[in-house]
């Protein structure tokens, strides 16, 4: 499932995520400022969870530094219990 900016959802089977070498899999959730999608990379293959933020950055710029220093802190943890913490990113 993919949002248009109308948030209208529309199925497609791999929608690829722009500026990333993800396509996403499979909707696993959502709240009311982000998706959680299930994605694969396009090279590597590997499985993973992406999380995408529902607002608009210049809209919201304490939202971006809210993100931003979220995915430092999990940047930084360490533990069996926890998912491991790749990357984060921002587009326009």
């Amino acid at each position: 499932m993919v949002e248009d900016a109308t948030g209208t959802q529309r199925r497609k089977a791999i929608e690829r995520l722009p500026g990333t070498p993800y396509r996403l899999l499979k909707k696993l959730g959502e709240g009311s400022s982000a998706v959680v999608y299930r994605a694969q990379h396009a090279q590597s293959g590997a499985v993973v969870a992406i999380k995408v933020m529902r607002y608009r950055r210049d809209s919201a710029p304490q939202l971006a530094d809210r993100m931003r220093l979220e995915a430092e802190v999990l940047g930084q943890l360490r533990h069996r219990n926890l998912t491991r913490f790749i990357d984060y990113g921002t587009s326009d």
